[in-house]
Formats: structure tokens, sequence, C-alpha cells
């Protein structure tokens, strides 16, 4: 009975953690991953200094992937520390997701972000 309960936390751990490798992969190629497993492990890495973990969940905000429903504030949550360090590709993110705002705050925000991400040197991708 303990190595059923052995393998079946060992499995279910190694089954809900992710890299970001494989997140990036997943964002790609049609978001079959668990969403919750996936936005805990890039929280962990955020708050480890990754910042590519954080502009991986500003999209996945932004863009409503995942099948969650976009939320800006979210996106803008966090990506603002970022922002505030003058990370380009934050920038060319944020200006991204306000576009599909109907919003004309939204519009004027995007426009300023597409703005300084191209001042800076961000190339469409």
């Amino acid at each position: 009975m303990n190595r059923v309960l052995f393998v079946f936390v060992f499995v279910s751990f190694k089954v809900l953690s992710f890299d970001l490798a494989a997140i990036k992969s997943d964002i790609a190629d049609g978001n079959k991953l668990e969403v919750n497993a996936v936005l805990k492990t890039l929280e962990e890495e955020g708050a480890a200094g990754n910042t590519e973990a954080y502009l991986l969940i500003g999209a996945i905000y932004g863009y409503g992937l995942y099948g969650l429903p976009p939320q800006i504030g979210k996106t803008q949550k966090y990506l603002e520390p970022l922002l505030l360090s003058g990370d380009v590709e934050a920038s060319y993110l944020l200006g991204t997701v306000l576009m599909e705002s109907e919003s004309d705050k939204d519009l004027a925000s995007s426009i300023s972000h597409l703005e300084t991400a191209a001042k800076k040197g961000i190339q469409e991708q």
C-alpha cells in the first residue's frame, strides 16, 4: 500500500510540474496542459527572478489562453514590475493586449507602449 501511495504521489507531482520550455511549447501548440499547474509553475519561476515567466503569465491573461477570459488587469499586474525596469518585451506585450480593448483609454495606452517598444528596438515576433 505504501508503494502504491508513493508512486501515486510521485507521478501526481511530476504531472503537475512543468518547465518553462514545456509551457512555451504548450502555449504555441494549443494549451493542452492544466492551467492551474501552468500558472503555479510560472508564479514560482517569476518569484525566483525569471522575468520570462511573468511575460508568459501576462500573455496567458492578456490573450485569454487556456480557456480563460482575457483579463487586462491581471496582465498589467504581472507586467508592471517589468515595465518599471524598462523591459521592452513587456511594453510590446501590453501594447498588443491593450490594442484588442474597446476602451479609448486602453487604445491610447496601447499606442504608448508600442511606441516605447519600437524606440527601444523590439522587433515584431
